[in-house]
């Protein structure tokens, strides 16, 4: 690995080309070719000029990094740790058995970008154009006018969530919500057009959430058995009850009776908390890029209510989106210890893992 500008300029051209060419096809050439050179151009600019000289790192993201930039240089490729045993075990030891999902996101980003940091946060970005086409096909399926969306879309992409988070650090999220986004889209497919092969994306979405973040299929399959609760006018409707009942008590097993620290009476605070948390005037130096994404979000809350309320209204499918959300705000209200990102890497150094080497070397200004 050098620290040269040409790796990262390759990275940059690389998913701005990939963008514009998954863009195309739902959106006007220059939207689309705007779009992609935006997103490319963040991360670009970013991790060029200002990532050495005080760029925002956290504790997370530098163990993700150092992990993956760790057993590559043992000499592990990305195949090994889904075909050997033995790379497997080593892979669980040491990320804890947590999130290895996005460990081996990073390993198979830094294996064909480089080590370097940047390498998953290009691979994330690249991965929200993913996912807007997810939520585009989807919607069209449920007869939504063009016009509509193309503005989502263009929306989707330059939300400040993904310009912010996405672009700039190495996190977990980004993966969690494309995984998520997928299930949903494929039970919609199934409930729409009777696709059995739905159901099968569904079980692979959620085997891989449990890889990840493990709580995320439960809150899935509560809502979804609220969904159909409310929806299907068959009274055989109530022998699902057991469903929505059991991924919530599962869901206490494996969070609550860890954590033993569930406020169900938070549920309404805590949730509007949850909501505008940061705020926008109490946003601490390590958080700083959060800034204006949170006055964005701020000024938003309001009109996203509107539309989450005309969206229910209008769409017994689309339903389903906002009962996830509100089912994933009424977790986070009343788990508290899972709000919030991780801490900062006070450090200033990648977490070291084991006995496996971390390079320091890729945590370096590209120059």
């Amino acid at each position: 690995m050098t620290d040269s500008l040409l790796p990262l300029s390759c990275t940059a051209i690389t998913i701005l080309i990939l963008g514009y060419l998954v863009l195309r096809k739902y959106l006007p050439a220059w939207a689309a070719l705007v779009i992609a050179t935006i997103k490319a151009a963040i991360p670009f600019v970013y991790f060029w000029l200002y990532f050495n000289d005080g760029g925002w790192t956290l504790r997370d993201d530098m163990r993700y990094y150092g992990v993956g930039a760790g057993l590559l240089q043992l000499g592990y490729r990305p195949w090994d740790f889904i075909f050997d045993p033995e790379a497997r075990d080593l892979l669980a030891s040491a990320a804890a058995s947590r999130h290895t999902l996005y460990y081996l996101w990073n390993i198979i980003a830094q294996s064909m970008v480089g080590m370097q940091y940047y390498a998953a946060v290009f691979f994330n970005v690249g991965l929200t154009f993913l996912t807007g086409v997810m939520m585009y096909r989807t919607l069209r399926l449920l007869d939504f006018p063009v016009r509509f969306l193309q503005g989502l879309l263009v929306f989707h992409m330059l939300h400040w969530d993904y310009l912010s988070w996405t672009s700039l650090i190495n996190v977990k999220e980004t993966l969690v919500e494309a995984l998520l986004i997928a299930s949903v889209c494929c039970m919609i497919r199934f409930v729409r057009l009777r696709s059995w092969p739905a159901l099968l994306g569904v079980a692979a979405c959620f085997f891989l959430l449990f890889t990840v973040r493990i709580y995320v299929p439960f809150l899935i399959m509560a809502a979804a058995g609220a969904w159909v609760l409310l929806q299907w006018q068959d009274g055989r409707k109530w022998l699902l009850t057991p469903l929505v009942v059991g991924a919530l008590f599962l869901l206490y097993a494996k969070i609550g009776a860890d954590d033993q620290q569930v406020y169900p009476h938070l549920v309404l605070a805590g949730g509007m908390r949850f909501i505008l948390t940061p705020q926008p005037w109490n946003i601490t130096p390590t958080y700083s890029f959060l800034q204006v994404p949170m006055v964005l979000q701020w000024l938003f809350a309001v009109p996203a209510g509107i539309g989450a309320i005309m969206l229910w209204q209008r769409n017994r499918e689309c339903r389903l989106f906002i009962l996830i959300l509100l089912t994933f705000i009424a977790f986070y209200a009343m788990f508290p210890a899972h709000q919030g990102p991780s801490p900062p890497c006070t450090t200033g150094r990648p977490v070291r893992t084991g006995r496996i080497p971390i390079p320091r070397h890729g945590i370096s200004r590209v120059m």
